[in-house]
């Protein structure tokens, strides 16, 4: 079983390489099914019964995504990155306050705000 971490600073190691050279993107999208598990706190993904994560914390009007984790093999798939915009757009909807303390939601977040 794959380490699980726990402190947000520990996000770093859990950046996604860049999708470049995956040939089809679309069809990861279709494929992927994110739970949201209000009770949890998180969003999840499951993937050859693995599972990956963002974690967040609600308080006062006011997200932070702290925590992204998608076991090492299925790293390269972008699982991460539709974790997080999921996350994001749900918060959104809601009129959420968006922080991300996750370094990996916090880089996305940025993207999000340079569009």
């Amino acid at each position: 079983m794959p380490a699980i971490l726990t402190d947000s600073r520990d996000c770093a190691a859990m950046s996604v390489p860049s999708l470049a050279g995956f040939t089809q993107p679309e069809a990861m999208e279709t494929d992927m099914e994110i739970r949201h598990e209000p009770d949890q706190n998180r969003f999840t993904v499951s993937v050859d019964n693995q599972e990956g994560v963002l974690e967040y914390r609600l308080e006062d009007g006011t997200v932070d995504f702290n925590r992204t984790f998608v076991p090492e093999d299925l790293r390269g798939r972008g699982l991460a990155r539709h974790l997080v915009n999921r996350g994001f757009t749900w918060a959104e909807e809601k009129g959420l306050k968006i922080e991300a303390s996750c370094s990996y939601a916090a880089k996305q977040l940025a993207n999000r705000h340079s569009r």
